[in-house]
């Protein structure tokens, strides 16, 4: 009975060490043969003397841990299937750890008509929608110009003209030269510094309160906008756009230019 016991014992625990259930095995000292997950494992013991011998041992693992076993890894790869029991490692990109290439990235860019923002993109046959309800104050949607700087300092969503050094400039509906306003600027920026000017699209400002539905035009105050149309003689009457809300503002500057007589 203690040989048995010894026996049982240690069958328990390479059962144990191998994560196994074991079935019940027969009280022999026959070769035992079982397949457990794919893992062939035979194993022959005689018992003497307190002691168990075993031999035959054989693991034959799958043909697909076999190829893994085979490979040797290194840092930032991982394990690519080419067929039912072969593959290899699959190195990944340095920067993005990514599974495509730079190649086929730009590919499937260009297949779901994605673009960037310092990419081109023509647009046929589309619909450009802008929102009249722009959620957060001092935002907007549209067309914008970057890229040129101020000259005399802005402040945000002041009107603009283009001077003839390239340089936005505050627009003023009763100034010299100082018309037609191109746009309104979407930051305030010290003089000589880059500013960004919507052109053409919704532009939201809680500081505004302008009657829905009316026209908004370019002010006789430098930078400014107004609802009452200029009319003191040789001001300029310039349509900047119309309000949406009391304080969300279409723009899109016409450019044609009235002037009082």
């Amino acid at each position: 009975m203690k040989h048995y016991i010894v026996y049982y014992w240690l069958l328990i625990t390479a059962a144990f060490a191998a994560n196994i259930q074991l079935k019940d095995l027969p009280e022999t000292t026959t070769a035992v043969s079982t397949d457990i997950v794919g893992l062939q494992i035979d194993v022959t013991g005689t018992m003497r003397d307190r002691k168990m011998t075993l031999a035959n041992l054989a693991i034959n693992l799958d043909p697909q841990l076999t190829a893994i076993a085979n490979s040797s890894p290194v840092a930032n790869q991982i394990w690519m299937w080419s067929g039912a029991s072969n593959g290899s490692f699959l190195t990944l990109s340095a920067n993005s750890q990514s599974l495509i290439t730079a190649a086929d990235y730009a590919a499937m860019r260009t297949l779901l008509s994605v673009v960037g923002t310092s990419d081109t993109q023509t647009i046929t046959g589309k619909i450009v929608t802008r929102s009249a309800a722009l959620s957060t104050d001092d935002t907007y949607q549209g067309n914008d110009i970057t890229g040129l700087n101020n000259s005399g300092g802005v402040t945000q969503w002041d009107a603009v003209y283009l001077n003839s050094s390239s340089q936005w400039v505050l627009a003023d509906a009763d100034g010299s030269s100082t018309f037609p306003c191109r746009g309104l600027v979407t930051a305030t920026a010290s003089t000589g510094n880059a500013s960004t000017v919507v052109t053409q699209g919704t532009v939201r400002n809680d500081a505004w309160n302008w009657t829905p539905g009316g026209t908004v035009y370019l002010s006789t105050t430098a930078g400014g906008l107004t609802q009452t149309a200029p009319t003191a003689s040789g001001s300029r009457v310039q349509v900047i756009g119309f309000a949406l809300t009391a304080d969300i503002l279409y723009v899109n500057p016409s450019p044609d230019i009235g002037t009082n007589p």
